[in-house]
């Protein structure tokens, strides 16, 4: 790093590890390729379509992200073009954390595939119901493991590199300034990094919840589908605390906002502060955390006055009846497949294919943007760069929550099924 003037101070070469991290996605994208082909050869045995989607998103991610690190491994770092190199650099390595994530996401559905499948086995071979509700228990948990670690994790990686473009962007290189070891950063200001902070420990925090939330309800249709087997007969076989869609109470579910935004604001406060190498100051933060309670509560009563006169408006409504009406007939009739098949769970993939379809476009919105940086079509500022390299992958990364295997029952928030929210992530 020595001879890496854009690498100052910051304690990473984003020319050096290039190369390594091309080669990383491209053997991520062999195997997202090799998955999605033995899927695909695997059709007519219960493969189910939405995992071959999900790894189908993945391999332009990972396919473009190479190439995009094979762009940087080649390229001169020159102090004039530094802040050009590190806003290739950060779409880049969040598509190679997208995909990694997708990756394991998609192994978890994998799982959970294959357990349906095996299920049916099981009962052909007349093994008892507790082994079978056990044996898709066990994938069912390890499908939640694979999913937690993937989200988290990449997010936690994606709030470093955040933190590492944008201390990057501060240095006194990117002035044109001739390189010397010995230059300090300029001072570092705390509120592009104290949302980073805030935001990426949102993230963690709502991916775990919603991957863990999604999977117990998942695991409890489990034990309600083997506890209601009815052979040859399509029902609804939701539990009964599954079915009944409870709230918390909402003075409790308040309180509970209200310590999570304080003890998330604290951390990233000394995140923020640490990094800035700051001295930390107590009536500062207690400001902080005041006005985001102010901020929340404006934003929870503006949320509640727009459901409350828009919200019936702007729910989606469906386009005709009769498709509810032809389900209802199906699901009480007898069916013409095997009687093993009415073991199977159906899963809620709601949000799944939204999700599949921002990975392939921020694969492609991130190599344009690339693209035109490399061939000077435009100067993109700071926060341009962090938008699209870290708050929008951040965002597919809390979709990719939302599309964890869970029971037919789980609900979404309301504000999900209105009219366009599925374009969301």
């Amino acid at each position: 790093m020595a001879d890496d003037p854009c690498s100052a101070n910051v304690g990473w070469s984003i020319v050096a590890g290039a190369g390594a991290d091309s080669t990383l996605a491209g053997v991520l994208a062999g195997f997202l390729i090799v998955a999605a082909t033995a899927l695909l050869t695997q059709w007519n045995d219960r493969s189910d379509s939405d995992t071959f989607a999900l790894f189908a998103s993945g391999v332009p991610a990972l396919t473009l992200s190479s190439y995009l690190f094979t762009v940087l491994a080649g390229s001169q770092p020159v102090p004039a073009y530094c802040k050009q190199m590190w806003s290739q650099w950060l779409p880049a390595f969040a598509l190679l954390l997208i995909g990694a994530a997708v990756l394991l996401c998609g192994l978890g559905w994998a799982l959970v595939s294959y357990s349906d499948n095996l299920a049916v086995k099981l009962l052909e071979l007349n093994r008892p119901m507790n082994r079978v509700e056990e044996t898709r228990r066990f994938f069912i948990s390890l499908s939640a493991c694979l999913s937690l670690g993937g989200t988290t994790a990449m997010t936690c990686w994606l709030i470093a590199a955040s933190v590492v473009y944008l201390k990057a962007n501060t240095s006194r290189n990117f002035w044109g300034v001739a390189y010397n070891p010995h230059f300090e950063f300029l001072h570092i200001k705390w509120y592009p990094l104290f949302f980073v902070f805030l935001f990426g420990l949102y993230v963690v925090v709502r991916s775990a919840y919603l991957v863990i939330w999604r999977t117990l309800d998942a695991r409890r249709e489990n034990v309600a589908s083997c506890t209601r087997y009815t052979p040859g007969v399509f029902e609804s076989r939701a539990a009964v605390d599954v079915q009944k869609y409870r709230t918390t109470p909402r003075t409790a579910g308040e309180i509970r906002n209200f310590a999570a935004i304080a003890v998330g604001t604290l951390i990233a406060d000394l995140s923020t502060r640490h990094a800035v190498q700051d001295r930390f100051s107590p009536k500062t933060t207690c400001g902080i955390i005041g006005l985001m309670f102010i901020g929340y509560a404006i934003a929870r009563l503006a949320y509640c006055g727009l459901i409350r006169f828009f919200g019936p408006a702007l729910r989606k409504q469906p386009t005709t009846v009769s498709f509810d009406d032809a389900d209802a007939k199906v699901q009480g009739t007898l069916s013409t497949e095997k009687p093993e098949d009415a073991i199977r769970i159906k899963y809620s993939v709601r949000r799944l294919s939204a999700t599949s379809y921002h990975v392939v476009l921020f694969a492609i919105v991130g190599t344009l943007f690339a693209a035109g940086l490399t061939q000077a079509w435009f100067w993109a500022g700071t926060g341009v760069a962090l938008f699209l390299g870290g708050f929008y992958p951040a965002c597919i990364l809390l979709g990719l929550s939302y599309a964890v295997p869970s029971g037919p029952a789980t609900k979404l928030p309301e504000w999900k099924t209105w009219r366009g929210s599925s374009l969301l992530p």
